[in-house]
């Protein structure tokens, strides 16, 4: 199934408002997509006479995130047409519920006599220069892979969506809170710097199996 609706002026309004709530919701830490589709529906009603058809301009919206992430909204953004390679015009539900962070790293925490090894995600919003590092998971095989990105699920925790091309590059400031407040405390406690040192998720990390991102 293919967009039904051709992308006229109404729908690219619609959809440079919706890439900029994204935006704004992606840069403040919040999930994505949160309240993006209704806040789609008070637009198109107000500003659009109801022209659009809100539920495939949101799912173009979705995919131009999933597929080409920051980047293509500000494409959308600037005017620039977005072509998609992929048919699909429902991105599934478990798929939309995520934080996107700018930047993100991986600490791996050592197994001792008492605890497991543990892996936490450490990651960045650049707009409002904002951190944080994650409760972490037990096994990298909760990790989903897909072509563009990685789902980072925590069961007692946040879920991540990780875009392969943002991975290592934090802000001075998360770079700086990253060594500074997590690695020299877990250092003093533990004892090996080197296992500390941020990691990307090529460095130890592939399924072997890289899903259909319109599955």
């Amino acid at each position: 199934m293919v967009f039904i609706q051709k992308k006229d002026s109404a729908f690219v309004e619609l959809a440079r408002f919706g890439a900029q709530q994204i935006i704004m919701n992606m840069e403040m830490g919040f999930k994505a997509f949160k309240g993006i589709e209704s806040n789609l529906i008070e637009h198109n009603t107000e500003c659009l006479n109801g022209s659009v058809n809100v539920k495939q301009c949101f799912e173009y919206c979705k995919a131009t995130v999933f597929k080409l992430g920051r980047d293509g909204l500000e494409n959308l953004l600037s005017g620039k047409d977005v072509t998609l390679d992929y048919e699909a015009s429902k991105t599934p539900n478990n798929l939309v519920n995520h934080l996107v962070p700018d930047q993100w790293v991986i600490s791996v925490i050592p197994a001792t006599k008492s605890t497991p090894k543990v892996y936490k995600l450490f990651v960045n919003w650049i707009h409002f220069d904002s951190y944080e590092l994650s409760k972490g998971i037990l096994d990298l095989a909760e990790v989903k892979e897909f072509e563009h990105y990685y789902i980072w699920k925590e069961k007692k925790g946040k879920s991540y969506l990780l875009h392969k091309n943002c991975s290592a590059n934090l802000s001075e400031s998360a770079n700086k809170a990253f060594y500074l407040d997590h690695v020299n405390s877990v250092y003093q406690e533990y004892g090996d710097c080197n296992v500390y040192k941020p990691k990307q998720m090529p460095a130890f990390f592939s399924s072997g199996l890289i899903l259909k991102e319109d599955n």
